[in-house]
């Protein structure tokens, strides 16, 4: 009798284990490649930027785990900063994003110009991301030479990033459901 009780426990268990085992279900896998055009607004207090942004997205994610997405993105920027210089710059994006939010880093480099004086400079980004807008803060710095007047340090930036043209490809996958 002892034996028969002893076991129990034992047979249930291996049963719950068999239930609890993932039973696979399809989702999709997803991939973009988009052309976005954006508008950049900067500021920080005393020198405000307004830039134009060109950028060729490569994007990924799937239906299986809640709806992530995660992105890298190249392109040009465009900005003037206190409406009398030019700023031109090579930029790289790369994005992850959920349910909620998600959050971006950016850097750029290039030529920056008040038509007098030409220096290199560059730009690094951390942004929270929503689905077409950036917000979060950049820091500009020259290269090899004094910050010209015209080049502001850390700004807080919104950003506003629209799709133009995509091209999508879907896949259908078996993974195993999730608890």
């Amino acid at each position: 009798m002892f034996a028969a009780v002893a076991t129990l426990p034992l047979s249930a268990s291996a049963q719950d284990q068999k239930a609890a085992a993932p039973t696979p279900r399809q989702c999709e896998e997803y991939g973009n490649r988009d052309h976005i055009v954006g508008a950049l607004f900067e500021t920080d207090g005393s020198i405000n930027t307004l830039g134009l942004r060109y950028h060729l997205a490569n994007t990924s994610g799937d239906d299986c785990r809640g709806g992530s997405l995660t992105w890298f993105a190249y392109g040009l920027d465009v900005r003037a900063p206190a409406f009398d210089a030019l700023s031109p710059y090579a930029s790289a994006r790369l994005g992850v994003m959920g349910d909620a939010s998600g959050g971006g880093l950016e850097a750029g480099i290039g030529p920056t110009t008040d038509f007098d004086r030409t220096a290199a400079a560059s730009y690094l980004g951390i942004f929270m991301l929503g689905y077409f807008f950036e917000l979060g803060a950049i820091y500009q710095f020259p290269i090899g030479t004094d910050r010209p007047h015209w080049l502001a340090g850390w700004q807080f930036a919104v950003h506003l990033n629209v799709p133009v043209v995509s091209s999508t490809r879907y896949r259908r996958v078996a993974r195993p459901e999730i608890q």
